[in-house]
């Protein structure tokens, strides 16, 4: 992406002269910068992958706003000088919000009391959108839908997988069927995507805050639950994944004492959210089109999907 085509975005946008531009690496999926202004004022500028529609930037608004009105620091989109809450350059769609000042994993201190306290957070984010009457009006296509990722999945020719694929192509699909059956129980509107990477511990409130609002949806809490703690255990080698789930689950029912969720039923949602990317990287090693990879840490887009995959497999059969 070029500066040139960046600054025609912010031509849409008051935010003043631009003293500092660059390109953020730690998206997935949306190509994203850093800009400060002469005054200091930071922003997050991002386009958008083809897959979001302009009704996501609404769903966005409503549930930033809520949530702010509950107390929540939130990245808050900017209004254009057209008064929209995203504006169109080339034919992309672009958004400009507030920056949060604060440090993201792998930058914290992990203390005894880490997990409870992600457990406890998203137990208070879960219990304030509990609340929160809305519909999300943008619906992304299959996310968290099984038998969407099943159906993609059977419908590429086996040949294409890796041998390595594979070999573990059938029994993915048949334990997800085997684990994916209570995702009909509390559902209300979840953060879809709350791994670690999507939460950061603020300087301005001492506490941890989530990132990464495009994915809010009507779903299961243990959807939610079962992806936090997935990204935990995997970047917690050297701590027993039992004791990972047992303190989360402690922080999240401290705050959720009308709607416990319980321990057997957070393990099932991790092992099958790590069977549902694990098939999700083995169909994006074909179609190339949904992650993003580093090119300096993998040769090609089929073997980082490769890597990913594998290692969701991995993870799903340590857990019992």
């Amino acid at each position: 992406m070029s500066r040139d085509e960046i600054k025609k975005v912010l031509q849409y946008y008051d935010v003043g002269p631009i003293s500092k531009m660059e390109v953020l690496k730690s998206g997935h999926i949306n190509k994203t910068y850093y800009i400060k202004n002469i005054h200091n004022d930071e922003f997050i500028v991002q386009t958008l992958h083809k897959m979001w529609g302009k009704s996501l930037m609404e769903d966005i608004n409503v549930v930033t706003t809520y949530l702010s009105k509950k107390g929540w620091d939130c990245p808050k989109l900017l209004r254009s000088r057209e008064r929209g809450t995203f504006c169109e350059v080339n034919g992309n769609l672009w958004r400009i919000y507030t920056y949060i000042k604060g440090d993201s994993f792998p930058r914290w201190h992990i203390d005894k009391n880490f997990y409870k306290d992600i457990g406890l957070i998203l137990g208070l984010l879960h219990r304030d959108l509990r609340l929160l009457d809305y519909n999300p009006r943008h619906i992304l296509e299959g996310f968290h839908e099984k038998d969407f990722y099943i159906q993609k999945a059977v419908s590429i020719d086996k040949r294409k997988y890796s041998q390595r694929l594979q070999n573990i192509l059938d029994d993915t699909i048949g334990n997800m069927e085997k684990y994916g059956s209570f995702f009909s129980e509390k559902k209300q509107i979840i953060h879809g995507d709350p791994r670690i990477e999507n939460i950061l511990f603020t300087v301005k409130s001492s506490n941890f805050v989530f990132l990464d609002y495009d994915t809010f949806m009507i779903g299961s809490v243990y959807t939610d639950i079962g992806d936090c703690l997935r990204s935990l255990i995997l970047v917690s080698d050297n701590l027993d994944s039992k004791k990972i789930i047992t303190e989360f689950i402690l922080g999240y029912n401290a705050v959720n004492k009308e709607s416990k969720v319980l321990y057997a039923k957070a393990v099932h949602a991790v092992k099958y959210i790590a069977l549902e990317l694990c098939l999700r990287f083995m169909i994006d090693s074909v179609e190339k089109s949904y992650f993003s990879w580093d090119g300096k840490k993998y040769k090609s887009h089929e073997a980082y999907s490769e890597a990913r995959a594998l290692a969701s497999w991995d993870l799903f059969n340590t857990l019992s």
